[in-house]
């Protein structure tokens, strides 16, 4: 009884009662998880866009063999690299670009660069054998003998037998 009178004085004054006061805050409710929703599609939207343009650029890579190395490189990068500037264009003009759809980009850089022949050396996290050739200490202080289990802290990468740039190392966590 006491809530129907609430009820009646809030209506008296103004003000929603406890039932359009439930409802306004599912309205809201409601409306947060449509931005959210609608934020994933629009990703979801880019992402089929970035996935298309490679299918696109996998398939004229079968039609016809690129003139030089170089030349198919840039070939294969430049849609990529297109929707990159795009993403910053839209950030300074204060657009949210998430790390996804950013990275997503950037996957398929290194898979197109990694394709014409730069080779990687290690993968984050992975332990390898030191070799002074392809390994460097992270830490300038640092020293291990050749063979001596490192874990890879960034990449390096080769080409055919040149060394481009050396994964950096550092000591194997104690596990």
């Amino acid at each position: 009884m006491q809530g129907r009178f609430e009820d009646l004085w809030r209506a008296l004054t103004g003000k929603p009662t406890r039932g359009e006061a439930a409802a306004l805050e599912e309205i809201a409710e409601l409306r947060s998880r449509v931005d959210r929703l609608t934020q994933e599609t629009r990703e979801l939207r880019e992402l089929t866009a970035i996935q298309r343009s490679r299918i696109d650029q996998i398939e004229a890579a079968r039609v016809a063999a690129p003139p030089d190395r170089l030349e198919a490189l840039f070939e294969s990068v430049a849609a990529h690299l297109s929707q990159l500037r795009l993403q910053g264009h839209l950030m300074e003009r204060g657009r949210e670009i998430t790390g996804r759809s950013v990275m997503a980009l950037a996957s398929h850089v290194i898979e197109a660069i990694e394709s014409l022949g730069l080779e990687p050396i290690g993968t984050p996290g992975e332990e390898i054998p030191f070799d002074p050739a392809t390994c460097r200490p992270i830490n300038a202080g640092a020293s291990f003998q050749p063979g001596q289990l490192v874990a890879v802290k960034f990449v390096g990468y080769r080409c055919k037998n040149n060394i481009v740039h050396k994964a950096l190392v550092d000591a194997v966590a104690d596990g």
